[in-house]
């Protein structure tokens, strides 16, 4: 899409792409290459996830040309010239912000990342999948912060494995992203977390997981396995639970519900679909 700017003083510049507002001290070349990031992400997320996106009715409505789009404000991102602003700009609001490359800000709906060359696809990925999923449908900002907080995150890890090939883009499979890293987790260092255990924890809970590195591996093979694994079988069921999430109507119980098997069950067939060869 496009990118427009305008000056908002003699180091920060305000830019609009088709669907985010970024305000950027990294310059137009550093900010573009966001912007187009950003851009490209939301296209697959609404791919991947259309049954959060649109309901069954919009979505047939839309199929037939019934349908408006809708509407939406734009997204807001801030990308700051260097690690240091980073810090310094967020260390008030989040004190281990040190820790991170980027972070999805709920209270105030901003993304906020800093240019570097650490600042890899991922990255982007994964605060943007936060941020659309928050803003692209009336959601609690609660969503998470008592249980089911792994999802979440397991949906945004999902999106890191987006790569682009010769005939478009792929996202999944257990060659991609931090899957391989979540086999390795199971099945050499033995670790694993039973999702009746994993359910839950809440926001604050799951970030302070003295073993938290191998929960987002695990995370990331847990998303590949709903969306992914047993043909796809619980795909649908997944986003369900999302959505619930995300409204705030969901129970710890809820996807296994959904996915009319046991926690237990649903850990052995987790664990065969990530040591099948």
């Amino acid at each position: 899409g496009r990118l427009s700017a305008q000056t908002s003083d003699t180091t920060q510049q305000l830019f609009h792409s088709d669907h985010w507002h970024i305000r950027s001290t990294a310059g137009p070349p550093h900010t573009a290459a966001l912007a187009k990031q950003l851009e490209l992400t939301r296209f697959i997320w609404r791919q991947v996830f259309g049954g959060f996106v649109l309901t069954p009715v919009e979505l047939s409505r839309r199929i037939v040309g019934q349908a408006r789009p809708r509407p939406t404000s734009l997204f807001k991102v801030v990308l700051l010239a260097n690690r240091e602003e980073y810090i310094d700009s967020l260390q008030p609001l989040e004190p281990d912000i040190g820790k991170t490359l980027g972070i999805y800000w709920t209270p105030t709906q901003t993304a906020w990342f800093f240019s570097s060359q650490d600042l890899d696809s991922r990255t982007v990925e994964h605060e943007a999948t936060h941020q659309l999923f928050a803003e692209s449908w009336p959601t609690s900002p609660l969503a998470g912060s008592k249980h089911g907080m792994w999802a979440l995150e397991a949906a945004a890890c999902y999106m890191e494995s987006l790569q682009k090939t010769d005939f478009g883009f792929t996202v999944g499979g257990r060659q991609s992203g931090r899957v391989p890293a979540a086999r390795e987790r199971l099945l050499d260092d033995n670790f694993f977390l039973p999702l009746r255990q994993l359910s839950k924890l809440g926001r604050s809970a799951l970030q302070n997981e003295p073993e938290l590195p191998k929960i987002y591996s695990q995370l990331s093979g847990l998303a590949d396995f709903f969306m992914n694994g047993e043909g796809g079988r619980y795909r649908n069921a997944f986003i369900e639970y999302l959505v619930q999430l995300y409204r705030g109507t969901a129970e710890q119980e809820t996807l296994w519900k959904l996915c009319r098997r046991s926690p237990e069950e649903l850990d052995t067939e987790y664990k065969r679909y990530l040591s099948s060869p």
